[in-house]
């Protein structure tokens, strides 16, 4: 914890710690120290004083009441998350602070519950990809036809950070299959991104998929495989994929990553 403040101060006194230093891109950040203190208390108290910033003509003070908002009480399983997503779709209705609307989202994706959701896809056709990047957050793991739907128009989105996002969402953070979905995590599997094929081929492999374990050695083979292709053999778990694991692990000797997907992979899982 930073020094600076005392995580026994009133409520008041930490908001107003907050926003008397406003947030940095360090590791050590004062400002999230004390808005970690605030959630971890998780009061009535803090939940009505996260609300009455909500209101705030400030957007640096709209965001820190959306981000107590986002984890608040999670000691307590989050007692207040019902009414919290409420709140948050309500100031989505007129927000156009691009750093409200982000901190909104990815507060969606910790409070986890399904009445984000128009709030949340009104918001995948974004101009900005950090936006964008936050609905897949704010969506991942819904088990929803609308959410679904929305993280397979996402896989295919300009930003390499989205696709990776929305094809992690749909790969590995849901059961829900469908045609489409994996039609989706199909085509994710011939992407640039490195990354992006990886969770596409882990999705394939989770949902045991017949064409993954062709496109996994094929990813195996190549240059410089990223981990996530080594553990989609991993899950996959294979017989027919261990050669192309041999051969990587030549390349990788003492690799962990590699001997668990050999060790998988050798006992069909």
């Amino acid at each position: 914890m930073n020094a600076g403040f005392d995580p026994m101060w009133s409520t008041n006194e930490l908001i107003s710690f907050a926003l008397s230093h406003p947030p940095t891109d360090e590791d050590n950040d004062p400002h999230y120290d004390v808005i970690h203190v605030l959630r971890e208390r998780g009061t009535r108290e803090v939940f009505d004083a996260a609300t009455r910033l909500l209101a705030s003509a400030c957007p640096m003070e709209r965001a820190l009441g959306v981000n107590i908002h986002a984890q608040l009480g999670y000691k307590q399983d989050k007692p207040f998350a019902a009414e919290s997503v409420q709140l948050l779709a309500n100031l989505l209705e007129t927000e156009e602070n691009e750093d409200v609307i982000y901190a909104a989202l990815m507060a969606f994706g910790h409070l986890y519950r399904l009445e984000c959701l128009p709030s949340a896809v009104r918001f995948a056709s974004y101009p900005d990809d950090h936006i964008r990047y936050g609905v897949t957050c704010a969506l991942a793991g819904l088990d929803d036809e609308r959410a679904i739907a929305t993280l397979i128009v996402l896989t295919g989105d300009t930003s390499a950070l989205v696709r990776d996002w929305a094809t992690f969402a749909l790969g590995s953070q849901t059961e829900w299959d469908s045609l489409e979905l994996r039609a989706a995590l199909w085509a994710r599997t011939a992407d640039v991104d490195d990354v992006t094929r990886g969770e596409a081929l882990k999705g394939l492999a989770h949902r045991r998929d017949a064409r993954a374990a062709e496109a996994i050695v094929a990813e195996l083979d190549g240059p410089d495989p990223y981990l996530t292709t080594v553990e989609a053999a991993e899950i996959l778990a294979d017989p027919g994929v261990l050669p192309a694991l041999e051969r990587l692990r030549v390349r990788r000797p003492g690799d962990r990553y590699v001997e668990r997907a050999i060790a998988a992979c050798a006992t069909n899982g």
